[in-house]
């Protein structure tokens, strides 16, 4: 059993025991014996679901010894507990619903969210206001704004269309009339409490992959944020994550010298 590769991973992922069994369903005091290595033969329904969680594969978990898996794709996408494998929905299902305020299509299963509240309004309109201001002052072409903007992403699981709270684009051509037609190369999501498995799991997966180049997750309850970043990869292994808290300044690699001091918005 590969521990060290358990344990590096859900350090990257900037993951604890309690994340991992509440994302996996798996039991804490099981989580903790395998991370503990008190456990050695875990049972394969129960790795599956820690597996699926910290986005690794078997043959990664047991040593190199299983078949490694030739498709890339494959091993990226749809490796999560409950993610979807056969569409439901397709995007122009989804344009055609009345309302699609709050909503997203995730791998062709929509998905629905609570109204947002007032620190997570304040603090987005904080952001864009700072990243609007710089890029004014620098003279540089790029556009920022707050969501809800439909985004749609290239995946291979399914239609999918998300809502990020805001987005910034180094030029126009994602830019069309009911949204963006691809990835923008920015993203910034605020934490929701009840949604934490699709924006700490499934979303930073689906956004590398599409080709967002750097993705701010922003926890409102504990007053940090983490930072993504994928660079070019479009989908290849390696990436960056980086952890900080509203005390420090925040900076982000697409704005060659911005600094976001979260500490600045006034928050309830």
């Amino acid at each position: 059993m590969n521990l060290e590769t358990l344990k590096k991973r859900k350090k990257e992922l900037r993951l604890t025991n309690k994340d991992v069994a509440r994302l996996s369903g798996v039991s804490l005091g099981t989580v903790n014996k395998i991370f503990s290595g008190a456990t050695k033969a875990p049972q394969v329904d129960t790795m599956q679901a820690i597996l699926g969680v910290l986005k690794l594969e078997e043959y990664e978990f047991y040593d190199g010894k299983m078949e490694r898996e030739p498709l890339r794709a494959e091993r990226i996408k749809g490796s999560f507990p409950g993610r979807l494998r056969e569409p439901q929905m397709t995007a122009e299902d989804y344009r055609m619903l009345d309302k699609r305020k709050q909503t997203e299509l995730i791998e062709g299963k929509l998905i629905r969210h609570q109204s947002p509240s007032w620190n997570h309004q304040e603090l987005i309109s904080g952001v864009l206001c700072n990243v609007r201001n710089y890029i004014r002052e620098k003279g540089y072409g790029c556009h920022a704004i707050c969501g809800p903007i439909e985004v749609q992403l290239e995946c291979v699981n399914g239609d999918t269309i998300v809502q990020p709270d805001l987005v910034m684009l180094l030029g126009e051509e994602q830019i069309g009339l009911r949204g963006l037609l691809r990835a923008p190369e920015f993203v910034m999501e605020v934490l929701s409490e009840s949604e934490q498995e699709q924006e700490m799991v499934v979303k930073p997966d689906l956004y590398m992959g599409a080709g967002v180049q750097e993705y701010w997750l922003v926890n409102l309850y504990q007053r940090q944020v983490i930072v993504y970043w994928f660079g070019n990869n479009y989908g290849r292994e390696g990436f960056q994550v980086d952890t900080y808290t509203f005390d420090q300044k925040v900076p982000m690699r697409l704005l060659d010298g911005f600094m976001m001091d979260f500490g600045t918005i006034d928050l309830m």
